[in-house]
């Protein structure tokens, strides 16, 4: 019988020894995680309803908001992660953090990633009331979203060129890539609506894969976008994932005809796709996630005397740091930093809904300091049964190296620090307000 999330909690404190250093005997200074949201429904069910011969399952809260079950696994996440830390000194067994220790922060334009924070800290913190605070205003936010603002805005000729050779020149490379899990999305969808094949092609039947590929600038004319079957493909192979995220019975996961995990996470391949050819582009991620990179860094070395060459301030300071985007974000930092995880269960390089990057400040006996990597994700069955984590059945966690290290594990502070100041562009960087 599954133990209540309390229980989970009290046992989680009572198993956590005070240490005042890490496993490896390095002590762990400080952390900064930047996590993606929870499970959520579609973000328009509106635009992909055309896709499909169905109507898309009910996740019992408006579009784009985080769902009660994946509160719950953000709050299972969190406990876990209390107890991971604990056990490497970070914090204590129990009790609430001292008011200064701890800093959370979402984006203003996703009320799912506040949301998110909430549940999660809760899960670390039961009881404290811990905040999560987001930038005065509305609409995009130039930390988490920058390429959607004048902060990041793209040169849309400089950004669809970078686009198409990544792509090999033209469309043509990735077709052929996606067109036999295309035809296997056309099969589940049963697409495509009159409507829309008379809209773009002038007839009343046509299949998925005819409909007509594109870089079209933004509504706003900042970023850039690639339109038709490639991005609608990614967004409804990852609505299949969060159906099944979801807890969704079978016959409502992809209307019961790609239902069980191998199914979703084989689809998914279509949404990783889309995003090496737009959001790991160099230059695209760049634009989008410089500003946000810049702050992770600068957390992490403004206050031992090492800098990102950059006249920035950071957060406040804080022992533990948390940001809550999207995969977005995740995704385009691991292509400015050529950042990559193998996380259980889930296709290279994908971001699950509560997972996300986490980078730890290790001090040595000599003195001399460090940055660890890693993707923490629970498993997309941990995600759809609310499952307690545990010290011997816990989330993914996957090594992350960067290149300006090799292998290395840990790489030295002053060339981590050094690496992203070379990769960043500080024309899309910007002092966040963190009132």
């Amino acid at each position: 019988m599954k133990a209540s999330f309390a229980s989970a909690c009290l046992v989680v404190a009572l198993t956590i020894a005070p240490a005042a250093l890490a496993a490896d005997g390095d002590q762990i200074e400080k952390v900064v995680v930047l996590m993606r949201h929870g499970v959520r429904p579609p973000t328009n069910t509106a635009d992909i309803t055309p896709f499909a011969a169905e109507p898309w399952p009910d996740f019992g809260v408006a579009d784009g908001m985080l769902t009660p079950h994946g509160a719950e696994a953000a709050k299972q996440l969190g406990a876990w992660e209390r107890g991971w830390l604990g056990e490497r000194g970070l914090f204590t067994a129990n009790g609430c953090p001292a008011p200064a220790d701890v800093f959370a922060w979402s984006s203003r334009e996703l009320q799912r990633t506040t949301d998110t924070g909430k549940a999660f800290l809760e899960g670390m913190f039961p009881g404290c009331a811990l905040t999560v605070g987001r930038s005065a205003g509305s609409g995009p936010d130039p930390l988490f979203t920058a390429s959607e603002t004048d902060v990041g805005r793209l040169d849309l000729a400089a950004g669809k060129q970078a686009i198409l050779e990544r792509m090999g020149g033209s469309f043509d490379a990735p077709k052929l890539r996606v067109a036999g899990l295309m035809g296997e999305l056309e099969t589940v969808t049963g697409c495509c609506a009159v409507s829309v094949c008379q809209k773009v092609l002038g007839r009343n039947e046509c299949r998925f894969d005819e409909l007509p590929w594109a870089i079209e600038p933004s509504s706003e004319k900042r970023n850039l976008k690639i339109t038709g079957p490639l991005s609608t493909a990614a967004t409804m192979s990852q609505v299949f994932l969060l159906e099944y995220a979801q807890g969704l019975p079978a016959d409502k996961v992809a209307w019961g005809r790609a239902s069980n995990r191998a199914d979703v996470v084989r689809l998914s391949e279509l949404r990783k796709v889309k995003y090496e050819y737009f959001e790991r582009v160099p230059y695209i991620a760049r634009r989008g996630a410089s500003n946000i990179l810049a702050q992770i860094a600068t957390a992490l070395t403004h206050d031992v005397g090492t800098s990102i060459g950059l006249d920035l301030a950071g957060p406040p300071p804080a022992k533990y740091t948390l940001y809550v985007g999207s995969d977005t974000q995740i995704a385009e930092i691991g292509g400015i930093l050529d950042l990559h995880w193998q996380a259980e269960g889930f296709l290279d390089d994908e971001t699950p809904p509560t997972g996300g990057l986490i980078f730890e400040r290790l001090r040595r006996a000599d003195g001399s300091r460090s940055v660890r990597i890693s993707f923490v994700t629970p498993t997309l069955d941990q995600i759809r049964g609310d499952a307690v984590l545990a010290k011997d059945a816990g989330p993914s966690i996957s090594p992350v190296t960067a290149p300006t290290c090799g292998e290395a594990r840990d790489c030295p502070l002053d060339r981590f620090a050094a690496f992203i100041g070379e990769r960043i562009d500080a024309s899309a960087v910007a002092q966040p307000d963190y009132r």
